[in-house]
């Protein structure tokens, strides 16, 4: 039995130094391991913080050329300011034959005239205003030539700013001895006093509220007031509208007022303007207050233009802390307000402030015409960029009692590119950190009491969609068949049909008008070219089509079931449309009976005035609707009001019939 338990024994003593040398290795390995682990974190860790650093410091080097550009635009308006007192004084004390040059001195008495150093144009002196933050970096200065010790005049190297949108500066018009005039009547005539503007950048949509108190500075009344744009931002202007105010707080009265594009002649560097017509002319002396709103579509640049899934969207958003007027300034401050409280910079012009999700640049008093001063704001914003590229609407007018709508969809997300690869389980698992800037809903705001609404797209039908409808408003919630990321784009179908009566009315001339709402039911979506089509009923004549905004119309032709001559289809077309479009419009047209039921009862050949009751008045007749297709063809000149008499009596035997398969 020794043998035996030594032998066992030293099998156990193996068996326990193998797994202790197992499990020694394996401890070794799980350390290498966990270091190799470490390191990656380290290294992962120490790229971040590089990469933080290189970023921060592209922003501070940013910062530092935007400084750099403004001061050197500072130090040009400067010297061009000393140029000009130079010039005042030089001409004030006359010429000194002291500095007159060899080539200058004629005779015993010369009448030597020193050339002035003009800062206008076409040779006449102006005034540069103090409240002049930018001017053309070619401007014209002064120095002393040693050679002759005479005045003389040189342009200084042109330097441009880095950015583009630097680059519109204020200038004098050419061929304008001062600033541009703004009317027929003097820009100088009228005075802006108050000039309070808010900037909303909640959404991709940008919202303009400005509020003007404007008194008539000049010797004649003014009927229009003036609104001027920079050419960059006149590309993007959806909507301008303004108001006449009158009274204080709770008892202020809005008056719309016209507003139209004009042209003014000589404006300097392009500026583009719209005129708002005043209800009454604008004596001297008297102030009136405006409150225009004007709405810009495509202005928030993503910067970086591509992000990755779980990145926020950060966009720059350009504009001018110093409001363009074409009108002197007395007083005028300027609000900003952002998203969230995350805004990465903006351009300091004093003096400037900003407290939470608001920025204020002002107040700025004294400004002179046309005064301008760039600023730029980087901030967050992860609202959704939903753009239609185009929509085609189509409302069809049925003889049936209802009226059918059917809406064609190419969308858009507008915003930062989507970099990478999309994980559907990050974003499912983080819906809060992934996939911030993108939206997987749509809600379409439709008219009450719709019915037959489907949801659909090239697949097929798509079945994620709820619908909340009753008698005041309709809300319609869709759901694409995958989110939607910056660049990618989406195609589908919305169709739904509204009662007849609810919009479709006849006025006391006999004349129908539909009236419908344009633009998009999509919330805060834009589109960039919006195509509709009302298709009138077979008959219609005459259609006209009255919109509170300007749309190019047309008319065409379409044919469907048992048309003979077809349907008259009203088209209306608008570019960069936004939700503020989103108002009613009429289609004003005369109706006649289908040419089809003229046929119809064209081709019976049934004895004139055969009645199968017997009756000798339509209205006594028991079978009114055999006895309408038997009489209709002995009424050669077809006059509408029998005819309409007719329709009548079909309407009233077809209730009959109803009333009858219900009691049976």
């Amino acid at each position: 039995m020794a043998p035996n338990l030594r032998s066992t024994s030293s099998i156990v003593g193996a068996l326990a130094d193998d797994i202790a040398a197992q499990l020694a290795l394996m401890r070794e390995q799980f350390a290498q391991v966990e270091e190799r682990h470490t390191n990656h974190l380290r290294y992962e860790r120490e790229a971040r913080r590089q990469e933080l650093k290189n970023e921060h410091q592209r922003r501070v080097e940013e910062t530092d050329r935007h400084h750099r550009d403004f001061e050197e635009l500072h130090n040009s308006v400067c010297g061009l300011q000393q140029a000009r007192a130079q010039d005042a004084l030089a001409r004030s004390r006359g010429p000194d034959s002291s500095r007159i040059s060899a080539r200058a001195r004629l005779g015993p008495n010369p009448q030597t005239k020193v050339p002035p150093v003009h800062l206008g144009v076409d040779g006449i002196s102006h005034s540069i205003p103090e409240g002049l933050r930018l001017c053309t970096l070619g401007g014209v200065s002064a120095f002393e030539d040693s050679s002759d010790s005479t005045l003389r005049t040189t342009r200084p190297p042109n330097r441009r700013p880095t950015r583009e949108r630097l680059e519109w500066i204020v200038k004098p018009a050419p061929g304008a001895g001062s600033w541009a005039r703004a009317d027929s009547n003097g820009g100088f005539d009228l005075l802006v006093e108050l000039l309070c503007c808010y900037i909303d950048l909640s959404s991709h949509i940008v919202r303009v509220f400005l509020t003007l108190k404007v008194e008539n500075s000049g010797a004649s009344p003014a009927s229009e007031v003036l609104l001027a744009f920079p050419p960059t931002k006149f590309e993007h202007l959806s909507l301008v509208k303004a108001a006449s105010v009158a009274g204080k707080r709770k008892k202020k009265a809005y008056t719309p007022l016209s507003v139209n594009p004009t042209k003014v002649d000589d404006a300097p560097n392009e500026t583009k303007f719209y005129a708002i017509s005043l209800l009454k002319p604008l004596n001297p002396g008297e102030t009136t207050t405006l409150e225009v709103l004007y709405v810009l579509t495509h202005s928030l640049e993503p910067f970086p233009a591509e992000i990755k899934q779980s990145e926020s969207q950060l966009v720059y958003y350009r504009d001018s802390a110093i409001i363009l007027s074409p009108y002197p300034v007395k007083e005028q401050t300027t609000y900003i307000k952002t998203p969230s409280t995350r805004v990465e910079s903006y351009t300091r012009v004093e003096p400037s402030n900003r407290v939470g999700t608001e920025l204020k640049y002002g107040e700025y008093v004294d400004r002179a015409p046309y005064s301008f001063s760039p600023v730029i704001v980087h901030f967050e914003n992860n609202h959704p960029f939903s753009v239609v590229e185009e929509l085609l609407r189509e409302v069809e007018i049925s003889h049936w009692g209802s009226v059918q709508i059917t809406e064609s969809y190419k969308l858009v997300h507008a915003g930062a590119r989507h970099k990478g690869v999309f994980s559907r389980v990050e974003y499912q698992s983080k819906p809060s950190i992934s996939g911030v800037s993108s939206f997987k809903h749509l809600l379409a705001r439709l008219p009450p009491r719709v019915h037959s609404v489907y949801y659909r797209d090239g697949i097929g039908n798509i079945s994620t969609s709820h619908l909340r409808s009753d008698s005041k408003k309709s809300e319609f919630e869709i759901e694409p068949r995958y989110p939607l990321f910056g660049g990618w784009r989406a195609t589908f179908v919305i169709g739904y049909g509204v009662p007849l009566q609810d919009f479709l009315f006849e006025s006391f001339d006999g004349r129908r008008y539909l009236n419908f709402s344009f633009g998009c039911p999509l919330v805060d979506t834009v589109v960039d070219k919006l195509t509709l089509k009302v298709v009138l009923p077979e008959g219609a004549q005459d259609p006209s089509a009255v919109v509170p905004f300007p749309v190019e119309q047309h008319l065409e032709t379409s044919y469907s079931y048992l048309d003979v001559v077809g349907r008259t289809v009203v088209v209306l077309e608008k570019e960069n449309v936004s939700p503020d479009h989103n108002l009613p419009f009429q289609v004003i047209f005369l109706q006649f009976p289908p040419l089809t039921l003229y046929l119809v009862f064209g081709l019976l050949q049934i004895q004139p005035n055969f009645h199968a009751c017997r009756a000798v008045d339509v209205g006594n007749c028991i079978f009114p609707i055999f006895c309408c297709l038997c009489c209709l063809p002995t009424h050669r000149s077809l006059d509408p009001q029998i005819i309409n008499q007719y329709l009548g009596i079909l309407l009233l035997e077809k209730q009959s019939l109803k009333l009858t398969l219900q009691n049976l």
